[in-house]
């Protein structure tokens, strides 16, 4: 998947993508030859997953540590 098919199935904006990248919190992908970023169900689903945990820290809502969790 490119990244724009990528943030439509994530609800992530392109440049919030590629912040995630920058930082750490998802791995660079794979490219194809011409470049372009090349992306898994697995990312949209990590990238769901952090904003679903955003979302949560917005409204405050507490939840305990996950073990195993830490990338």
């Amino acid at each position: 998947m490119k990244i724009g098919q990528v943030s439509a199935a994530s609800g992530c904006q392109i440049e919030t993508i590629r912040y995630y990248e920058r930082i750490g919190l998802l791995k660079a992908p794979a490219r194809t030859e011409a470049g372009y970023r090349h992306y898994t169900d697995a990312d949209v689903d990590r990238l769901r997953f952090v904003a679903r945990g955003r979302a949560l820290v917005a409204r405050r809502v507490h939840l305990p540590a996950v073990p195993g969790l830490q990338r």
